[in-house]
């Protein structure tokens, strides 16, 4: 499919109005902390792309003014310790929300987008002989429109992480990374699922200044590039190569004095 960019010298400049509100609350004594905000923009002459499919599989864009544009954005982020099970949690969520006019094929046409990512995080607080952190992300999308009601399916997206850091003694540090990551198959022949695993062997020399690390990367060789995205009438589902198994040598100096 071949696509062709159009100008449109009638374009009005685009202004955008936007409000927004935030609150933030943290209490030292809990180390907890909680931070609310929420941006809003309207626009009535926002620009955006209209589209016209030609005979032999041309796309023909042109930027239009849209009649009304709205967009939402709320944030919130929530931390504190469970002192009984000496852990803590994070909760962070982003949801967006987006309402505007195009044209396809010269008709009116309103599109709304919402978009949710969340995510739920447990780490250890005590962590001057570990540090295991585990969690889970959550990315939602989803489209609708009145030219075609097919692609208004959503995409869920999920994915699971474990890190471990663990000192074993006379400056040596083992440390594990393990991701569990799944693309919904929504419209598409499967679904896909990665496991990625790296693995780290580091050494501490000349008073922890010099530091010689070790890291695997990808050990169970499944890494791959993936990106699926939904639009008004098109699914797309991109694969781009990336580094498979590999191993790096590193080795960092701190400079200084320490204070005693």
């Amino acid at each position: 499919m071949n696509t062709s960019y159009l100008g449109n010298p009638n374009l009005n400049p685009e202004y955008i109005h936007r409000a927004g509100l935030s609150y933030t609350n943290f209490d030292e004594f809990n180390f907890s902390s909680f931070i609310w905000a929420v941006d809003a923009d309207f626009s009535k002459n926002k620009i955006v792309n209209s589209r016209a499919y030609l005979p032999g599989l041309v796309t023909q864009i042109l930027p239009i003014n849209a009649d009304k544009y709205i967009s939402l954005t709320s944030y919130i982020h929530h931390s504190s310790p469970i002192r009984k099970l000496k852990i803590k949690y994070s909760i962070n969520s982003t949801l967006n929300y987006n309402q505007y006019q195009n044209q396809i094929d010269g008709v009116s046409n309103t599109v709304k987008t919402a978009m949710l990512m969340t995510g739920l995080r447990l780490e250890n607080r005590k962590k001057d002989r570990f540090d295991i952190a585990a969690g889970i992300d959550l990315d939602l999308n989803a489209v609708s429109n009145d030219f075609n009601s097919n692609f208004d399916s959503p995409f869920l997206n999920h994915s699971l992480y474990f890190d471990g850091f663990l000192t074993i003694g006379k400056g040596w540090n083992i440390g594990t990374k393990y991701d569990y990551k799944t693309f919904n198959n929504a419209f598409f022949d499967e679904g896909q699922v990665l496991h990625l695993l790296d693995a780290t062997l580091s050494k501490s020399f000349l008073e922890n200044k010099l530091t010689v690390k070790v890291t695997a990367h990808d050990l169970l060789n499944q890494n791959r590039g993936i990106s699926r995205t939904g639009g008004i009438n098109t699914l797309t589902d991109t694969r781009f190569t990336t580094l498979g198994r590999y191993i790096m040598l590193g080795a960092s100096y701190r400079i200084g004095i320490a204070k005693k």
